[in-house]
């Protein structure tokens, strides 16, 4: 079992919550915890009880006494994901070869792509799949909200989806939605950053993947990486580069998410190791 939870910080908090375990005869096999602004964040792994709802009733309690927000998640149900993606394929590929290997504590539940390019790859592991066109005026998002709805899930992840997500999507869906995208030292706005990086001889290219909100490219960061560039490299050369950090980084993001490893708080993550 593992409990992910937040409150204010005080004196003994960690005494408090290990004397619950202790009195609920679960042993603690990881605790990890971190402090900052006032702010008190745990994530500990434990045997399992009995019963996962009966524990989270009885650790109310102890909750409502200090003030802290908690969820507590079993390690033997692996977390339902929905995957975004367009035509381009390496980054999508390396999260159905990590549900494959189960590197990824994940089962992709769905694929939903503007494109085709997919199609017989979700087939073949027998993922279910929806085409659904690209329209200009978002029309394409109300055929997606239809189909989520008839899933059961826990998180989307855009797995290089080359659509803007729009505000009234996100106000729709409840469940978090993971991106990832390139970084540029300098930021290249437009669709072609590695050639414009290439132009201006960039030295460092990397990725990022974060939640979506509705702040374009802004949400809670929840794994980066960096890659140098010698001037040697082509341009061809780069983008294959910046593909394989983009899979790793997202891998990376959607792990630590299926792990129950990140607290979202203030607009930024406490993401444990």
């Amino acid at each position: 079992m593992i409990l992910l939870a937040h409150c204010p910080d005080s004196t003994g908090l960690v005494a408090k919550i290990s004397n619950f375990f202790a009195s609920d005869n679960l042993n603690i096999l990881k605790l990890e915890e971190h402090t900052e602004r006032g702010q008190f964040f745990i994530r500990i792994q434990s045997t399992t009880p009995k019963n996962i709802s009966d524990f989270s009733k009885r650790f109310k309690k102890l909750s409502e006494e200090i003030d802290m927000q908690f969820s507590v998640y079993s390690e033997q149900e692996k977390t339902k994901v929905v995957l975004f993606c367009s035509a381009t394929l390496p980054t999508p590929l390396e999260i159905i070869l990590g549900e494959i290997s189960e590197s990824l504590p994940i089962e992709i539940v769905h694929i939903i792509s503007n494109h085709e390019t997919i199609k017989p790859i979700a087939e073949k592991f027998n993922i279910n799949f929806s085409y659904v066109s690209s329209e200009e005026n978002n029309l394409h998002e109300q055929e997606h909200i239809k189909i989520l709805e008839n899933i059961d899930y826990d998180v989307i992840c855009l797995a290089r989806y080359m659509k803007i997500i729009s505000d009234d999507f996100l106000q729709k869906i409840s469940n978090p939605i993971i991106n990832i995208h390139h970084s540029f030292l300098p930021s290249f706005i437009g669709g072609r950053p590695y050639e414009m990086a290439f132009e201006r001889g960039v030295k460092l290219i990397g990725a990022t993947s974060h939640f979506v909100t509705k702040d374009l490219d802004e949400g809670p960061i929840i794994a980066q990486d960096v890659f140098h560039i010698g001037h040697g490299l082509s341009l061809q050369d780069m983008k294959k580069e910046g593909a394989n950090i983009e899979k790793k980084v997202f891998s990376e993001a959607i792990k630590k998410f299926s792990e129950h490893k990140i607290i979202e708080w203030k607009g930024r993550t406490i993401v444990f190791g």
